[in-house]
């Protein structure tokens, strides 16, 4: 009997020809196979609920050059509302000065955004078109189309909760073609940042990476880092696979400066990364531009908590080569 019209497509039919390799290789396939058929088009009411409440969104797309860069959109809560089952409004663009702020505000992208509210250690991921719109008074914003909504466990996520807003307006933005002494700390010391990576369709994702300080390493011009257990959808490693390009943001909780850093980035299968206890494999990141906007969440976080998931890097020692 032919199927019905209706019949749903094949669990596997999301990923692509680079995460299925990258599964295959890990083992992964069946349960990748699996966990596909909760990737929906849709928002789910507890989602829009969700994202009502949250106070940021990491933003991930490719500048006018092909670049990609990971930034961040700021506001109250609601300003990220949820219109339908299938778009939401944010009404905030990145402060001048960020490499997407022009991209997202004068054309049509793709785009891969991430919730998180490090506080309940939650998050969400919604993929899909972005257009710039003007949102109620008259306030620039995005509208998106989604393509895929799916949540993540919350393993690896430091918690903490915002301690105050800043109050003032983001400092003029450093633009250079290398990490500072002050960048170095900043990654060195990280238990949270975020990469945006794309297929070789064009279409962009954007994830949440995080352990004890000392799982991010960097050395000149590489920054490299640990990778842990996930969920088995090795959606960033199946992107890297046909697509090295990929974008970096690390946000200082304490001053609220962002650092984002665009460039190439590979996975060492052979290599377990030396200042991380736990890890799998070690994922290499070559620095091509950096960017970097004091004050620019306006959000001041307390301390972190860290994931009891969440190795301990003292538990083993080493540098990474380049």
């Amino acid at each position: 009997m032919s199927p019905a019209p209706d019949t749903a497509p094949p669990a596997d039919h999301r990923w692509h020809a680079g995460e299925r390799a990258v599964q295959s290789r890990l083992g992964a396939s069946d349960v990748a196979a699996r966990i596909a058929r909760s990737i929906r088009p849709t928002l789910p009411p507890v989602a829009a609920a969700f994202l009502a409440d949250q106070p940021m969104l990491v933003i991930g797309a490719s500048d006018d050059e092909g670049s990609p860069w990971a930034s961040l959109l700021v506001g109250p809560p609601g300003f990220i509302h949820p219109t339908s089952s299938t778009s939401v409004d944010v009404r905030a663009l990145p402060a001048p000065g960020d490499p997407l702020h022009t991209t997202l505000a004068e054309a049509p992208a793709e785009v891969g955004t991430i919730a998180i509210e490090p506080a309940s250690r939650r998050r969400m991921r919604l993929n899909g078109h972005s257009r710039p719109t003007l949102s109620t008074g008259d306030q620039p914003g995005l509208a998106l189309t989604l393509r895929e909504v799916f949540a993540n466990c919350p393993k690896y996520i430091s918690a903490r909760t915002v301690a105050t807003t800043s109050g003032g307006a983001a400092g003029p933005s450093r633009r250079s073609p290398a990490l500072s002494d002050a960048d170095v700390s900043l990654i060195r010391a990280a238990d949270t940042f975020f990469i945006t990576t794309s297929d070789a369709e064009g279409g962009v994702d954007s994830s949440h990476r995080g352990g004890r300080p000392g799982f991010v390493s960097v050395d000149d011009r590489e920054i490299s880092f640990a990778d842990y257990a996930g969920n088995s959808m090795y959606i960033t490693l199946g992107n890297l696979e046909v697509n090295p390009r990929a974008g970096l943001l690390f946000l200082d909780f304490a001053s609220g400066d962002i650092l984002q850093v665009t460039g190439s980035a590979w996975v060492d299968f052979g290599l377990v990364h030396p200042g991380a206890a736990g890890a799998l494999r070690t994922v290499r990141f070559r620095v091509r531009e950096v960017v970097r906007q004091p004050g620019a969440t306006g959000l001041v976080w307390g301390p972190a908590e860290a994931s009891r998931f969440s190795p301990d890097p003292a538990a083993i020692g080493g540098t990474i080569q380049p």
